[in-house]
């Protein structure tokens, strides 16, 4: 409450005395806990906080329940009620007609006891129903917030996968079309040399050729000689004798 004062926070204010007042009714000092609540009240009056007056209100009316001082406790009750029902905080309104039955209730008027009893079982089941429905409504926005950022993971992972697969195609390509390449230039180069062997076997098959013809040229030069000493030295002789 100090610190409600210090940022004056109204509000913050009002809700800290209501809960202050809360402490000693539950301990049963009705009178300390009606004080807050008369404070909490006249704060929530100035600001015009019509939960927090309801919700103030309702507090005091049950402090004149628990003091029998019903007269009062029904003019706060039924105070809390307009408002409540007005700004539809059926919390506050269940705990009014709780309030309510028991006061009957201990007036000897049953029939209204049960009517108002009645009336708090069907909000409680509606509060019930609400809560039950808000919470089932946030477990399933939580499921589909939980499931869509799995998805949107997955999607991730598998836009990473493909990523690394195109990337791998690409350099997939490139190796194979350097592989290609190199191929080819083996290839040419393969080529260039038979030609390069089939010239240089031309060549020497050529001077294979000319060499064999000079061969026998030469033998015919040799043979002509020969023969030509052969008939040279018999006119030598012929002529001796």
């Amino acid at each position: 409450m100090e610190l409600a004062q210090e940022i004056n926070d109204i509000k913050g204010k009002a809700k800290a005395l209501r809960h202050i007042g809360i402490g000693y009714y539950y301990q049963c000092d009705y009178d300390r806990a009606l004080g807050f609540y008369i404070e909490s009240l006249r704060v929530c009056e100035e600001i015009g906080d019509k939960l927090e007056i309801a919700n103030s209100s309702h507090r005091i009316g049950a402090i004149f329940k628990e003091l029998k001082l019903y007269d009062k406790a029904f003019s706060y009750l039924e105070r809390s009620l307009k408002l409540a029902k007005e700004i539809k905080a059926k919390d506050v309104i269940q705990l009014i007609y709780i309030n309510l039955s028991e006061i009957h209730s201990e007036l000897g008027d049953n029939k209204k006891a049960l009517e108002f009893y009645k009336q708090y079982s069907e909000v409680k089941d509606s509060v019930y129903t609400e809560r039950s429905s808000k919470k089932i409504a946030e477990m399933q926005t939580k499921y589909e917030s939980d499931k869509k950022e799995k998805e949107i993971e997955l999607l991730k992972k598998d836009n990473i996968i493909e990523q690394s697969r195109k990337r791998m195609l690409i350099i997939f390509l490139f190796v194979t079309l350097s592989i290609v390449i190199f191929l080819f230039y083996l290839y040419r180069m393969k080529i260039g040399m038979n030609k390069k062997l089939d010239l240089l076997s031309t060549l020497l098959i050529h001077t294979e050729v000319i060499i064999s013809r000079l061969d026998v040229q030469g033998l015919r030069v040799r043979v002509k000689i020969t023969s030509h000493s052969m008939r040279a030295g018999s006119c030598s002789s012929t002529s001796a004798a």
